[in-house]
């Protein structure tokens, strides 16, 4: 009896030490029975929800369940009857005293004594802040998956023991491949690298494991499935190390760089070719804004005298300049409304002097030019030293104010004196009727034709050059041969002129000298004629976009060797009593219309009609061909 009394008191005492231990925890022991009516409620309902134990025993357990949760615990109920052996969890929420809801997570017996219990025995403890907690977790993981998925990212995770590497779907998509495809390990992955990239991939990777750098970063291409490249960035951190400080475990992200590294490499490319251009023209180059000078080619340093870019750039526009330009303006203000006028329009062209660092000045033609730049609109500006040009340009002037004084009195005075002198010789002429007289004065007035026929061509060649700058226009085919056909006419009685057909009447692009064209190549074919009767014609015929004209003669004709000599200064043809520079001006006529001159053999084949008679199998002589650019309508 003693030893039952003895397990009696034990049992008493466990049991006594099993309910003070419910009563204290913080876990809400709930006993149900078949009804699910609460039989059994531990003290921790109104430490957790702030019920009085004593007010929900004999209530429904139900009543306290959120209606959502009605399911699921009804669910764990069916599953705990179904295998009465194994307990059931589920999450629900409870009502508090205040009417706020409580998650509770909970585990349930089915009659876990039968002397004792005869229902359900329910343990639950409180997971409103775990739930919280899970629920930020997902909150933050969907955030992170939906941040990784725009910025392109694909995440790794690298096991350095093993090289197996677990990735993620955007990661091996990115290639074009499926994971399965791309596989689990490291090799997978780095037989895909480019080959020029592969250094420096396995460099950067190198120095982050040496723990040089806190990162593993690099831009390298892989291949992808189609077999084409694709720019990626790669960062990544040793995150575990062993006792003896090994790498064992990287994570990190890769990234799509394609279309922006792409984009850079082109904008490279372009800057390069750019800078090349910029350093390599040869005249002055420079970039500038409204606040001055941001760049400059090696070229301006040294039409400048100053020895770096760092020091060009320090200068103003105008600071490069005397204070004042050659026609007074102040430089300061020219060279500002220049600018402004740039970015307004587009582009500005004028000529500037500059001055060096040393003080010295030169003349210059700029060009000021708009473009767009990434921080908005800036200049080009080019600058081309005109020193040499300018003292061209002066010595061209002082020559044609010389030829202008030389035509002046070839034209005036000398030409006056000659026409006094053939007035009186003409006049003792037919006053003295001895012989020897006549003679003289019949050489004078030969003398004196030779002299006028000289100043003429002198005037002439003084016009040449001081029109050579003249502007081209339409000038009258027909009309000009017709006026020089009327006046050789005149001029030599005894020969024959004319022109064989109809002239074109159309218009080439000349000016007034071409009257000095023809009329030198007529006279030129008649004093050079040593036929009793001289004969000249003159035909023309059209081409598409050139005129040309033929001056045939039945002169000696011209041997071969002296057919372009001929056009030379002081050419006179044999036997000649000209000044042999009529067909220099001929020539140089002819060129500054951009046209040409060319001398051929007559023959009855090259008559203008194309049909020679029956007399003209051998007609001798030689033609002036002149073909002459047509006047644009």
């Amino acid at each position: 009896m003693a030893g039952s009394d003895g397990a009696d008191t034990r049992s008493n005492r466990g049991s006594e030490w099993y309910r003070r231990l419910v009563e204290r925890a913080n876990t809400i022991t709930t006993v149900l029975d078949p009804d699910g009516s609460i039989v059994y409620v531990s003290p921790a309902i109104e430490r957790v929800l702030g019920h009085d134990p004593a007010e929900v025993v004999g209530a429904f357990g139900h009543e306290y369940v959120h209606p959502d949760d009605h399911v699921n615990v009804a669910e764990a109920i069916e599953a705990l009857q179904a295998a009465s052996e194994d307990p059931q969890t589920a999450e629900f929420r409870l009502r508090r005293a205040d009417g706020s809801w409580c998650w509770v997570e909970a585990t349930m017996w089915n009659q876990l004594d039968d002397d004792v219990i005869d229902g359900i025995l329910l343990h639950g403890r409180e997971a409103t802040e775990r739930r919280k907690r899970a629920a930020e977790r997902h909150r933050t993981n969907e955030r992170l998956k939906m941040a990784l998925e725009g910025a392109n990212l694909g995440v790794w995770d690298w096991d350095m023991r093993t090289d197996e590497v677990s990735r993620d779907e955007l990661l091996t998509n990115m290639l074009g491949y499926s994971r399965s495809e791309m596989g689990d390990h490291l090799r997978g992955w780095e037989d895909v690298v480019h080959p020029d990239d592969k250094r420096r991939h396995d460099e950067a990777l190198s120095e982050h494991i040496e723990d040089r750098t806190p990162y593993y970063e690099c831009e390298y291409r892989l291949e992808t499935i189609s077999g084409e490249w694709k720019w990626v960035r790669t960062i990544g951190k040793v995150v575990e190390r062993d006792e003896e400080g090994t790498p064992v475990r990287a994570t990190g992200i890769h990234q799509d760089i394609d279309d922006r590294k792409r984009a850079e490499l082109a904008l490279e490319a372009r800057e390069e070719k750019y800078r090349s251009l910029f350093e390599d023209i040869r005249d002055a180059l420079m970039l500038l804004d409204r606040d001055g000078f941001l760049d400059c080619n090696e070229r301006t340093l040294g039409l400048f005298g100053i020895d770096s870019v760092d020091r060009f750039i320090e200068h103003a526009p105008w600071e490069l300049s005397p204070p004042r330009q050659p026609d007074g303006t102040d430089s300061r203000e020219a060279a500002m409304a220049h600018i402004e006028r740039a970015f307004e329009e587009g582009q500005a062209f004028f000529e500037w002097t500059h001055r060096r660092a040393d003080g010295t000045t030169f003349p210059a033609e700029v060009k000021l030019s708009r473009f767009e730049d990434e921080d908005g609109q800036a200049l080009h500006a080019l600058v081309r030293d005109i020193t040499e040009r300018k003292a061209h340009q002066r010595r061209l002037q002082e020559q044609r104010d010389n030829l202008e004084v030389l035509n002046q009195v070839v034209r005036h005075d000398i030409r006056n004196d000659i026409q006094l002198i053939s007035g009186h010789a003409g006049i003792v002429e037919q006053a003295c009727e001895k012989p020897d007289v006549q003679h003289s004065i019949e050489t004078v007035l030969d003398a004196a034709a030779h002299a006028n026929e000289l100043t003429t061509s002198a005037r002439e060649m003084a016009n040449v050059m001081l029109s050579a700058e003249a502007e081209l226009k339409p000038v009258g085919l027909r009309e000009t041969i017709e006026r020089q056909l009327s006046a050789v006419r005149s001029t030599y009685s005894d020969a024959r002129v004319a022109a064989e057909g109809t002239i074109p009447p159309v218009d080439v692009r000349a000016h007034d000298m071409l009257d000095s064209v023809f009329r030198n190549l007529l006279k030129n074919a008649v004093q050079h004629n040593d036929s009793e009767t001289p004969e000249v014609t003159v035909s023309a015929t059209c081409r598409d976009d050139s005129v040309v004209v033929r001056v045939a003669d039945n002169g000696p004709g011209i041997p071969d060797a002296r057919k372009t000599e001929i056009f030379g200064k002081g050419e006179a043809g044999l036997d000649s009593h000209g000044t042999g520079i009529g067909l220099y001006l001929v020539e140089t006529l002819v060129e500054s219309y951009n046209g040409a001159v060319w001398i051929e053999d007559r023959t009855g084949e090259n008559r203008s009609n194309g049909r020679p008679r029956a007399d003209d199998a051998d007609p001798g002589g030689a033609v002036f061909v002149v073909e002459l650019p047509l006047a644009e309508t």
